[in-house]
């Protein structure tokens, strides 16, 4: 579909901008002014999870609340560690943080890596934002 039959169409969509992200090869502006929320395809992976953190900090309707029942999956520790696996430390510096064994890092990563479903630190880092346990600031 081109821009131009959407926009033609465009009070049948009013009803789905809360709800839609529209990608784009570009900044998307006829988009952004039309309401929508635009995600750049060609900035780059760390822009581009850089903006979809920022929409998903103004709110979605069907996100509000779950955050901290995510986050409840986890212990304290766990919570602890994942904080500082997300802002970049290695086992050895966390461990040496909390004054814990690297093994006793490690297990914990693990059980934390378990109960998230993945051990890729690009989604435990979005899981951490959206569980409100990290800013995107922070990272």
């Amino acid at each position: 579909m081109r821009d131009s039959e959407l926009f033609a169409h465009i009070d049948e969509f009013d009803m789905l901008k809360d709800r839609t992200f529209v990608l784009c090869a570009g900044p998307g502006a006829a988009f952004l002014d039309a309401g929508f929320r635009v995600l750049d395809t060609t900035a780059g992976e760390s822009a581009f999870v850089k903006r979809l953190l920022q929409y998903h900090a103004k709110g979605h309707p069907e996100s509000h609340g779950s955050g901290q029942r995510r986050a409840d999956l986890l212990s304290a520790r766990e919570k602890e560690i994942l904080v500082m696996l997300v802002k970049g430390m290695i086992n050895k510096e966390i461990a040496d943080r909390l004054d814990i064994a690297v093994s006793t890092v490690i297990s914990h990563r693990n059980n934390l890596c378990a109960k998230i479903g993945t051990r890729s630190i690009g989604r435990l880092t979005l899981y951490a934002v959206l569980s409100g346990l990290v800013d995107t600031d922070a990272i």
